[in-house]
């Protein structure tokens, strides 16, 4: 997920999955805590060059692999408030 916060912070990512009736998951909302992380990358020289911008990626693994995912969509909270959800695209 690809991204600008103008704040040049980001304190959380939600990650909802919805996934294929027959995977046998259970659909969910996983939560990253991401103040520590968005502090490291926004005081970084990188970040100062791009501004606001930032990419967001959350690698896991999968039980039953990339095909049992029906949909992902992704949000991030700042202290301005939370984005509109993004589908998460598949890596294959």
């Amino acid at each position: 997920m690809t991204g600008f916060a103008s704040t040049r912070e980001v304190t959380k990512a939600d990650l909802a999955i919805q996934f294929v009736p027959s995977a046998f998951q259970i659909n969910g909302t996983f939560t990253l805590n991401a103040k520590a992380i968005s502090n490291e990358y926004f005081t970084s020289d990188e970040s100062v060059l791009s501004g606001g911008a930032f990419t967001l990626r959350l690698p896991f693994a999968l039980e039953g692999g990339a095909n049992s995912i029906q949909s992902m969509t992704v949000t991030v909270t700042n202290s301005q408030g939370t984005s509109a959800g993004k589908m998460a695209g598949k890596c294959q």
